[in-house]
C-alpha cells in the first residue's frame, strides 16, 4: 500500500459547502481524493435546494448516510450575505446535530487555491452596486494560504490602480469586467471552491490556525447600517 493511499484512508471524510455565490458548490473528499462534486442552479435560492443537494452529493458517491461525514467545512465569505447565512447556518446545524466538527474557510482562500496559481494572486468577487471584493493571497506549495494586507470592498478603479501591471488575478467576475483588466493575467478556476475547501479543511484543522465560522462580510450588512442610522 502506498503512503498516499494510507494517508487517504486515515483522513476524515469531508463534506464542503460554498453558498457565497449564486451557483453554490458542494464536494465530498477524503485525503487528496475528491469523491463527488455538485454545482447548484444559480436561478434557485440556496435555501430551497441546500439539503436536496447534500443528499444528491452523498448518493453520487455511493453514500446515503450523512453520518458517514466526519468533518464539515463551509465557505465564510465574502460573497452574498443571504447565501452565506444559508450555508453557515445549515452546515452548523448538520454538524451540531451529528456531533461532528466543522471548520470555516475564507472564500478568497478557496478561490485562490482553485486557480492553481503559485505565488501571489489577487482574488476578486462581484459585490453588487458596481463594487467588488478584493483580497490578495499568497499560495506556497505545502503551506497554508497567506493573507497579504487587508481585504477591500469598493469600486475597482482605486484599488486596481495600486496593483502592479501583470498582476495574477482570479475570482468570480463577469467577462465585461475582465475587458477592463488589460494588464492583469486572469486565471479562471480550475476546480470549484467547494473542492478546494474539502481538500484544505483537514490541513487547516491540524495546523491549529484560525478557522472561524463567523461570516467574512468585509463590509457591514444593510441591517447593520440601518441600525446605525
Amino acid at each position: 500500500m502506498s503512503n498516499q493511499q494510507s494517508t487517504s484512508e486515515n483522513s476524515p471524510l469531508v463534506l464542503a459547502v460554498d453558498t457565497s455565490v449564486a451557483s453554490a458548490s458542494f464536494a465530498l473528499a477524503r485525503g487528496n481524493e475528491i469523491l463527488s462534486v455538485l454545482k447548484g442552479n444559480a436561478s434557485v435560492p440556496h435555501s430551497k435546494t441546500f439539503f436536496l443537494q447534500i443528499s444528491e452529493l452523498l448518493a453520487s458517491s455511493g453514500r446515503n448516510n450523512i453520518n458517514d461525514v466526519e468533518l464539515f467545512a463551509v465557505a465564510t465569505g465574502p460573497g452574498s450575505f443571504t447565501g452565506l447565512r444559508v450555508g453557515l447556518s445549515a452546515s452548523k446545524g448538520l454538524a451540531q446535530s451529528l456531533g461532528k466538527p466543522i471548520i470555516g474557510i475564507n472564500s478568497f482562500d478557496a478561490l485562490a487555491l482553485a486557480s492553481k496559481v503559485r505565488g501571489d494572486v489577487l482574488v476578486m468577487i462581484e459585490a453588487g452596486r458596481k463594487e467588488y471584493y478584493f483580497g490578495l493571497r499568497r499560495i506556497v506549495e505545502g503551506e497554508l494560504v497567506q493573507k497579504i494586507g487587508e481585504d477591500y470592498v469598493g469600486e475597482p478603479e482605486k484599488f486596481l490602480s495600486s496593483m502592479a501591471e501583470s498582476t495574477i488575478a482570479t475570482g468570480v467576475v463577469s467577462q465585461e469586467f475582465l475587458k477592463n483588466l488589460p494588464n492583469f493575467q486572469f486565471h479562471s478556476s480550475v476546480s470549484t471552491s467547494a473542492e478546494e475547501i474539502a481538500l484544505y479543511a483537514p490541513k487547516l484543522l491540524l495546523s491549529g490556525a484560525d478557522f472561524s465560522l463567523r461570516p467574512h462580510y468585509v463590509r457591514p450588512s444593510d441591517a447593520e447600517i440601518n441600525r446605525k442610522d
